[in-house]
């Protein structure tokens, strides 16, 4: 499970990397106030970078769980095929969903996708709680 943790972490490091730096270029760019990032009110926020940062915080919401569950996991050694497969879903299905969300964002998809994962997720936990309570 440690594999597909740390793969989601890199992945969320590289989306909060690319928002920052495209903040940046825009501010260069004069299409957004600076003084908007003091506060993050008051001023308006380009649409693609209102998108990329509503991920950002998307990736930092529900995964949260799954970090527990991998950090459980590890920490407690124990090592099941199942798990290890549900991780690497989990994983598969969170890069799905950014790929939707930061290119074509089709509501409906990111819904199915999103539910998907948070299917996974549930398995991961049940996963678990079976395994600790045998």
């Amino acid at each position: 499970m440690l594999y597909p943790m740390l793969a989601l972490i890199i992945f969320t490091i590289l989306v909060c990397a690319s928002l920052g730096i495209l903040r940046f270029l825009s501010v260069q760019k004069r299409q957004v106030n600076p003084k908007l990032y003091l506060l993050m009110s008051g001023y308006d926020e380009p649409n693609h970078l209102t998108q990329i940062n509503r991920h950002h915080i998307n990736l930092l919401e529900q995964p949260i769980l799954f970090y527990l569950a991998c950090i459980l996991a590890i920490s407690l050694d124990i090592q099941s095929s199942s798990l290890i497969y549900l991780s690497w879903s989990y994983l598969a299905a969170r890069l799905v969903h950014s790929f939707i969300h930061l290119s074509y964002n089709n509501a409906l998809h990111r819904m199915g996708v999103f539910s998907i994962s948070l299917l996974i997720l549930l398995a991961i936990w049940v996963q678990l709680a079976l395994t600790l309570s045998a």
